[in-house]
């Protein structure tokens, strides 16, 4: 909604003369205030109309209708399953509070009404859902969530989309999560939005090459978006260790506004990045991998699969659908230019530590269409504190389409210390 209250507690009337300040007032009776839009954010403006002057002094003065902002935030909207063998959105018994999602709500699937097993649907985007919400988390680490997206029926994210608890443990945790429907619809599309799938853990319950956080969309017919980025296991200061694992939907147009930094060949957002050790701590869980659809069309301008001491990550097809002639078309995020960078086994981010990073394109049994600007197949460490090598290890494998690649870099090392 766009509607707005205001409170007058402490209002100041301003151009009042002294000798009439006890005898004008503010009446609020009838007043209304309206938001610009009913989007998440602060600063939004409001408009206020319908205030009047009250006194004996009111005659002798003109009231100019104040033009306020305020915050509108949003809120969390938490899956309870209550609503028994009814699994739709639109039953509120199935929410925490009683309430189904709205347009500007964050949506959260904890452990509470989850199942046993993954292939089990426990949670269904009816046509009678409004479509909308401003966040979706699943952040389960005991059972697991399956939504199915009704047919003809669109889940549409505003925001961020996140698989994992966004926080470290010292415990293991996993968390697994599904979307399907084969003539359903995601749509995340939110120019700052980032599609996070990682999970963190400790050095004690750690398994190298098990993913930590799992979304498999391969059952879904459609996703379409419009985001900043699409991270798969990138760690944070704050969650190390990660890993993730993410199955595309069937047919997938993405366009993924992460860049690199002008001017500066090492630095900036990849739009698409697999596997990444911001931390340069030498704690690289590896094995996050992103398995694309049938039909994949790819805008992006930065392109990164293993970066900074993260081992064995992959983007590939998945191997269930290579029966299907799978595609997969990149371009630049306009649409029609060259991938900025696209670097494979990425370790130029690396700090003070000589841990490799590793990472491969396998693009086998499909076809493949890509315009890049720069391509890196294994790029060293540029900025290595120790002096010692901190080799990056790319693998670029395709049997059917093209790379038509401005400037090609296999072992790419910049440091002349170092060989």
């Amino acid at each position: 909604t766009t509607a707005a209250t205001i409170t007058s507690n402490n209002v100041v009337l301003a151009g009042i003369q002294a000798g009439d300040v006890s005898n004008v007032g503010l009446s609020t009776n009838g007043y209304t205030a309206t938001f610009a839009s009913a989007a998440v954010g602060n600063g939004q403006t409001v408009t206020v109309s319908g205030l009047t002057l009250t006194g004996s002094a009111a005659g002798n003065y003109t009231l100019t209708q104040p033009t306020l902002s305020a915050n509108i935030t949003a809120a969390n909207t938490v899956w309870t399953g209550g609503g028994g063998a009814n699994k739709n959105w639109s039953n509120i018994n199935n929410w925490l509070g009683g309430v189904a999602p709205r347009s500007m709500d964050d949506v959260f699937f904890y452990d509470t009404g989850g199942v046993a097993v993954a292939s089990n649907i426990n949670n269904i985007v009816d046509a009678s859902f409004a479509g909308t919400i401003n966040s979706l988390t699943y952040g389960n680490t005991n059972n697991f969530h399956t939504t199915q997206i009704s047919a003809g029926s669109t889940l549409n994210v505003l925001s961020n989309l996140t698989v994992g608890t966004e926080t470290f443990t010292t415990s293991t945790q996993t968390v697994v999560a599904t979307i399907t429907g084969l003539s359903g619809t995601l749509n995340l599309n939110a120019s700052n939005a980032i599609w996070n799938v990682r999970q963190g853990v400790s050095p004690a319950t750690f398994t190298p090459g098990t993913p930590s956080a799992t979304l498999d969309l391969s059952g879904l017919g459609n996703f379409t978006g419009s985001f900043k980025a699409m991270d798969v296991g990138v760690e944070t200061a704050n969650l190390r260790r990660v890993s993730g694992l993410l199955y595309l939907a069937r047919t997938n147009v993405i366009y993924a506004n992460g860049e690199p930094q002008a001017g500066i060949t090492y630095s900036g957002n990849p739009a698409i990045n697999v596997g990444h050790n911001t931390q340069n701590q030498n704690q690289s869980p590896g094995g996050s991998t992103l398995y694309l659809g049938i039909s994949n069309a790819i805008f992006a301008d930065y392109i990164v699969i293993g970066r900074g001491n993260q081992t064995n990550n992959l983007m590939a097809f998945n191997p269930g659908i290579v029966s299907s002639s799978p595609t997969a078309y990149f371009r630049g995020l306009d649409g029609t230019s060259r991938v900025g960078v696209w670097a494979i086994g990425d370790n130029s981010p690396s700090g003070p530590i000589s841990s490799p990073s590793s990472g491969t394109n396998d693009f086998t049994g499909g076809q493949v269409d890509a315009l890049v600007d720069q391509m890196f197949v294994g790029r060293g460490a540029a900025n290595n504190q120790s002096n010692a090598p901190s080799p990056g290890i790319g693998t670029l494998t395709f049997n059917n389409g093209v790379f038509n690649i401005n400037s090609l870099y296999v072992g790419f090392q910049d440091r002349k210390s170092v060989v």
